[in-house]
């Protein structure tokens, strides 16, 4: 898919990078005479309970429905937590509840489907999450034979009224009933994005809810002819931010996509990058791909008009592990989309990522089969990170504006960095690819130096 190629996107590939310098000064005027109390008391907060949800339900259009049915449900792996409810209607049972055991921060779950039938084929991983009042949905399409399923879960015991707004190539989105849609106390319910964006090939979504936070994703399906081959979920970013980091994307062997690359049906399995720029402040994104085993890497700038959807194809990548940084002069969102094919029993599938946030301090990530780890770090200092899991325990350096792979056996890992890094997993299964993040529990806090006297 490549919807941009007329919309005037100035694409350059360079081997250089794109840098921006930002000089501050501060002057102080005058001075204010504080008195230092004698006793200090280190006091160290309570930890907050911290919930995830898994989004759990599979769903399409049954037969002649208008309506979406609830077809299946992913599996939950769970580390150093455990479920406390689970949400359900009259099809079955959807979204699962996770509270922690013990640290907050050690707490992870991934949620796994593979499925094949003549409506939806392929494999899905989603790492579970904290619900959000404020949520970016980058991913999906709504053109022939791509079906995209806003589901939104809500696990509190309030009310949550949500607020849609839909992007797409040519701006923002008349989206008849997106607003003041209610989901109920312990509940969920699913939305086809066509219904608000019909036959839009770059959507993006931000969700706001009033009340109760909610766990909101995407599930993309696609249907080719009368082919299935293709099944995500697409999870959500906090908010617009001036860098994204795509710790591991995995570019398949052209020798076995290429071929059908020609086919404009099968255009979906290029490799591309999704950029949004909320507001009226346009500008300017480097894209740094990196060949993590090389370390060679390709910079490519695009200029990005706010308010409207660019996607960014990334060709003539040889098959391998890569690393995606994105780097702009304004706060953006943005998502990364790979694919995978299995020639042995013809499977097409494609994977969404979202960017992996930056975290100093701990992180887990669960793999619900052995995977590989990716750890990025895009700072300027080396990061020592300490990584335990069931293989055992050990510590890596990982230097500046590099990627470090982890082979990992089926379990909870648990990272602790000195330095601000990036984690992520790709999963494989039998019948596609997809990737998951590690994200650090919201509002984490050390202890406070209380002074009293």
């Amino acid at each position: 898919m490549s919807p941009n190629a007329s919309r005037s996107v100035a694409i350059a590939v360079s081997g250089t990078a794109v840098a921006a310098a930002v000089i501050g000064s501060l002057s102080l005027s005058s001075l204010i005479a504080v008195t230092v109390p004698n006793d200090a008391h280190v006091v160290v907060p309570t930890a907050v309970q911290r919930q995830l949800v898994c989004a759990g339900g599979i769903y399409d259009f049954v037969g002649d429905q208008s309506t979406l049915t609830l077809v299946g449900s992913s599996t939950p792996s769970v580390g150093n937590g455990e479920i406390v409810a689970t949400i359900s209607d009259d099809s079955g049972a959807t979204a699962s509840i996770i509270n922690h055991l013990g640290d907050s921060a050690r707490v992870s779950a991934t949620e796994t489907a593979s499925f094949a039938n003549e409506e939806i084929s392929g494999f899905l991983a989603a790492e579970c999450g904290d619900p959000l009042n404020e949520a970016w949905l980058v991913g999906g399409d709504t053109t022939t034979g791509r079906d995209s399923v806003i589901v939104i879960t809500n696990s509190s015991d309030v009310a949550a009224t949500i607020d849609l707004e839909v992007f797409g190539s040519r701006g923002a989105i008349e989206s008849p009933g997106a607003q003041g849609i209610v989901i109920a106390a312990q509940s969920q319910r699913a939305f086809s994005l066509a219904g608000f964006a019909p036959a839009e090939p770059s959507p993006v979504v931000h969700v706001t809810s009033n009340g109760a936070p909610v766990w909101t994703t995407i599930q993309t399906t696609i249907v080719r002819g009368l082919v299935a081959g293709g099944l995500d979920s697409v999870t959500p970013a906090s908010g617009a931010a001036m860098s994204a980091i795509f710790p591991l994307v995995v570019v398949p062997d052209q020798s076995v996509v290429g071929p059908l690359l020609a086919d404009p049906d099968f255009s979906d399995m290029q490799t591309l990058v999704r950029v949004f720029v909320p507001g009226d402040t346009e500008g300017v994104v480097t894209i740094r791909v990196t060949n993590i085993a090389t370390g060679e890497f390709t910079d490519t700038t695009a200029e990005i008009a706010a308010g409207r959807v660019f996607d960014v194809p990334l060709a003539e990548l040889a098959a391998g592990n890569y690393s995606v940084d994105i780097a702009g002069g304004m706060p953006f969102v943005a998502s990364v989309r790979f694919a995978s094919y299995a020639s042995s029993i013809s499977a097409a599938d494609i994977a969404w990522a979202t960017a992996a946030p930056q975290f100093t301090g701990t992180v887990a990530v669960t793999a619900p089969t052995a995977t590989t780890l990716a750890i990025t770090n895009p700072g300027e200092a080396e990061a020592t990170v300490a990584v335990s899991g069931p293989n055992g325990a050990r510590d890596y350096s990982i230097a500046p504006h590099t990627t470090r792979l982890v082979a990992a056996a089926a379990g909870t890992w648990v990272f602790e960095s000195t330095a601000p890094v990036s984690v992520a997993q790709v999963v494989t299964g039998s019948r596609g690819i997809a990737v998951t993040r590690g994200v650090p529990a919201p509002g984490s806090v050390g202890a406070v130096s209380v002074f009293t006297g």
